[in-house]
C-alpha cells in the first residue's frame, strides 16, 4: 500500500489545479483561526511560487527525502504525514513543471482510467507518466525522489 501516492495527487489535484483549498469550511476554519491571510488571492500566489521552485529544483543538481519509504518501516527520523502530504504533494507537482501540463494531465487521465477502483503501485504510476515522457528530465525528477530499492514490479 502506498497512501502517499493518492494524497500527493489528491493535494496536488484540490490545491494546484480545481482550487478547492478556498472552500467555505477551510475559509471559516481560517477565520477561526484569525488568519486574514488565508485568500483565493494568497493560494494562487502560492502556487505560482510553487512552479517558481519547481523550475529552479529541475535545473540545480538539488536532492529531496524520497517518498516512497514504507509507511510500517520508515527510516529514522522520517515523517511519514510529511512524506504522504508534504513531499508528496511536491513531487506531482514538479513532475507536472518537467512534463508540461498537457503531457502530464494526459499521462493522469490515462492513469486514473486505467487504475480507476483498483490498487496502483508507484512502478504502475512511473509505467503510465513514462509511456507519456521517458526524457532525461522526467526521470531526473523521478530519481530526485523515488527510491528503486522500494518499487515494487
Amino acid at each position: 500500500m502506498e497512501p502517499w501516492l493518492d494524497e500527493s495527487l489528491t493535494n496536488l489535484l484540490e490545491n494546484g489545479v480545481y482550487d478547492l483549498t478556498y472552500t467555505k469550511s477551510k475559509s471559516y476554519c481560517a477565520k477561526l483561526m484569525h488568519s486574514k491571510f488565508y485568500t483565493r488571492k494568497n493560494v494562487k500566489r502560492a502556487n505560482k511560487i510553487l512552479k517558481e521552485n519547481a523550475n529552479q529544483f529541475i535545473n540545480k543538481n538539488q536532492k529531496t527525502n524520497y517518498i516512497n519509504y514504507p509507511v510500517n518501516n520508515p527510516p529514522k527520523g522520517v515523517n511519514t504525514k510529511d512524506m504522504a502530504y508534504e513531499l508528496g504533494m511536491d513531487f506531482p507537482a514538479v513532475l507536472k513543471v518537467a512534463m508540461g501540463e498537457t503531457k502530464f494531465f494526459d499521462a493522469l487521465h490515462d492513469y486514473y482510467q486505467t487504475y480507476y477502483l483498483k490498487q496502483a503501485t508507484m512502478q504502475d504510476f512511473l509505467n503510465i507518466i513514462r509511456k507519456y515522457d521517458n526524457s532525461k528530465k522526467v526521470n531526473n525528477v523521478i530519481n530526485k525522489f523515488i527510491d528503486p530499492k522500494y518499487l515494487s514490479e
